[in-house]
């Protein structure tokens, strides 16, 4: 077999019979007349691949003309613009520039073919192409009967190395395979099936981001020992309701913002969905001791069973609930006072109460009884009197009022229903006993703000097998490592870095 050139003369038409799929397809090249011997230049394209039965390693490839400009096309270089270790490495697929051929213009090229041993146009009846997803490979025949090939993509022990990173884009980016595979069908673009998509995604892909993940886990683990950590937890159901078949529980360092683990529980190991959030909670935690990490204080929402756990199997830890559920809570039962007429009265008051709650969670101090004093105080402002007896709290925090500010304000009258109203809101027993829980004023804003960006690989509306759940779970873990840790500034370079590590994954996997 030897390497093809490509013939100067103007196209024929090529007429090809073609059947979509991956079977050999009988594609007719109709003969080329041959009006010159120098060959086009064939550097863009992969080089051709000689098939080992008919190969001839000792036919050279014909040289340059010395007589031809430098403008001259059919200027062939040499081999060393292709070194094969180079063009199959890891790093260098990943980050080689990738196209959309139109199948016609690719034909037009195929036209232009001749072999470079004789110089004969490629046979019009004895070429085929074959589709394997998303690459195609063009077996020619010249005239004279040797044979050579030709395929879009490097193989990866022999797997097209598109197929590859097609199927473990999908799982990065955070999309679905029915997505996708609909958008190659509105471009009538050539794609993987369903079958070889959820194959790679559970032989090569999965493997890849769990150790991956694993790895980047072992290094977060390192970096928080000998650390006093303030985590953070809270549960993400798959589901909103009742019906949830995933809770996914996540601590997060509140100072670093690094996940130090997190737990998939399934619906199947437990008698009820509302009690997946205490299994994830006791799993996890269960594990950060495992690694030997100093956890001084824990804060979550105020969920009953985990409240009962710190309680009981936690006693030694700080607990402590986040500000902004709280402040969420006592705001919806300011809103379910009865009635309106006194709702109305209290409504504008509704943003002083919940700023003066961060306030007094700010200025605690770690005192969860000037916590206590401070919030009651409230009772005092609202009825313009700013001193007071107390213990700890005497006064208001904020500077003296001047006279038009006192004018402008809608003071209550300490005497009204609506007064008494808030004044059962702000006395209520369980917001007394759960308040004095802010006094480290902690909260969970940025695991908020990752369950945010969890949507993107987790969607509540679609259902992923348990497997591929732990998966976009881990997937979205190390995104928001690499963005903590620095070694990402932007969502391209964390997507090179860890699809680099699922490419490296895949010679592993192929080899062995």
């Amino acid at each position: 077999m030897v390497d093809v050139g490509v013939q100067t003369s103007p196209p024929s038409q090529l007429q090809t019979d073609l059947d979509i799929g991956t079977s050999v397809t009988n594609n007719s090249y109709l003969q080329m007349p041959v009006t010159s011997a120098q060959p086009l230049d064939t550097s863009f394209i992969s080089s051709p691949k000689k098939d080992q039965d008919t190969s001839d390693a000792s036919t050279p490839s014909p040289p340059p003309s010395p007589d031809k400009p430098d403008s001259d096309v059919s200027y062939v270089p040499s081999d060393e613009l292709h070194d094969s270790n180079q063009s199959t490495s890891p790093d260098y697929i990943t980050t080689e520039p990738k196209i959309i051929a139109f199948e016609s213009c690719l034909k037009t090229l195929f036209a232009r073919v001749v072999c470079t041993e004789c110089g004969e146009p490629i046979s019009s009846d004895e070429s085929t192409i074959l589709y394997n997803g998303t690459a195609m490979k063009v077996k020619f025949l010249c005239m004279s009967g040797h044979q050579t090939s030709w395929e879009s993509q490097p193989l990866v022990n022999s797997k097209p190395a598109g197929n590859l990173m097609v199927a473990t884009a999908i799982i990065l980016s955070g999309e679905t395979f029915s997505r996708i595979s609909h958008f190659a069908d509105i471009l009538s673009l050539k794609f993987i099936g369903h079958t070889q998509y959820y194959s790679i995604q559970k032989d090569i892909a999965i493997p890849a981001i769990d150790n991956y993940y694993s790895l980047q886990r072992d290094v977060v683990l390192q970096q928080l020992q000998g650390k006093q950590l303030v985590l953070g937890g809270d549960g993400r159901c798959d589901s909103p309701g009742y019906s949830a078949k995933y809770c996914t529980y996540t601590f997060m360092d509140t100072l670093t913002g690094v996940i130090p683990d997190f737990s998939l529980v399934q619906v199947t190991e437990t008698t009820s969905s509302t009690k997946m959030e205490l299994i994830g909670f006791q799993r996890s935690h269960s594990n950060i001791e495992d690694a030997n990490l100093a956890v001084d204080v824990v804060v979550t929402d105020r969920h009953v069973q985990i409240r009962k756990a710190m309680a009981t199997d936690h006693r030694n830890k700080n607990h402590q609930f986040d500000v902004w559920h709280l402040s969420k809570s006592i705001k919806k039962k300011i809103l379910a006072i009865k009635p309106k007429k006194l709702l109305s009265e209290v409504k504008p008051w509704i943003p002083s109460i919940l700023n003066h709650v961060w306030w007094c969670s700010r200025e605690a101090k770690g005192n969860p009884d000037k916590l206590e004093e401070t919030w009651t105080s409230l009772l005092y402002h609202i009825s313009n009197r700013h001193t007071f007896p107390g213990k700890l709290v005497t006064k208001c925090g904020h500077p003296p009022l001047s006279d038009d500010a006192i004018r402008k304000k809608k003071w209550m009258a300490k005497d009204s229903p609506a007064y008494e109203a808030l004044e059962n809101v702000i006395t209520n027993k369980l917001i007394l006993r759960d308040i004095r829980h802010l006094d480290r004023f902690c909260h969970t804003g940025s695991l908020e703000t990752y369950h945010s960006m969890m949507l993107k690989y987790c969607p509540k509306r679609m259902e992923f097998d348990y497997p591929s759940m732990v998966a976009q779970n881990s997937a979205s873990c190390c995104r928001q490592q690499c963005q903590y840790r620095k070694e990402a500034k932007d969502w391209r370079q964390w997507y090179a870095v860890l699809h680099d590590s699922l490419s490296k994954k895949h010679w592993q996997m192929d080899s062995s």
